[in-house]
């Protein structure tokens, strides 16, 4: 069984995007890197409610 890598388009409005920015700036992370970070934490925190 292969596992495929997901693409996918985050639309955020600039001001969401700025701050994605900066934080992943002040990071030193990309950020993808930590978008993936926060949703996989949103995810995990869904998952602990059920």
């Amino acid at each position: 069984m292969t596992n495929k890598n997901k693409r996918f388009t985050l639309r955020a409005s600039d001001e969401l995007a700025t701050k994605l920015e900066k934080k992943a700036q002040r990071l030193g992370v990309s950020k993808n890197a930590l978008i993936l970070f926060t949703l996989e934490k949103e995810l995990n925190n869904e998952q602990k409610k059920k």
